[in-house]
């Protein structure tokens, strides 16, 4: 419908895809009203993450810890 719905932001995230897409994909009609012009992801969500850098990490944790791991 025409009219203004307030989606919650789980929906919005779901929707957007930061959960995975759904199997068939969402109605699409559906999908640009609860994201208002925002682009959503077409890829794997974890994708789009940084490598993590798990040296870095742990010399970290070590120095918080003060002890060698």
């Amino acid at each position: 419908p025409a009219k203004d719905i307030a989606f919650p932001d789980s929906v919005v995230s779901m929707l957007r895809g930061d959960l995975g897409q759904s199997p068939g994909g969402w109605p699409p009609a559906l999908q640009k009203k609860a994201l208002k012009g925002e682009k959503s992801i077409t890829v794997r969500p974890g994708s789009l993450l940084k490598p993590a850098d798990l040296k870095a990490s742990r010399k970290d944790i070590e120095t918080k810890l003060e002890r060698k791991l």
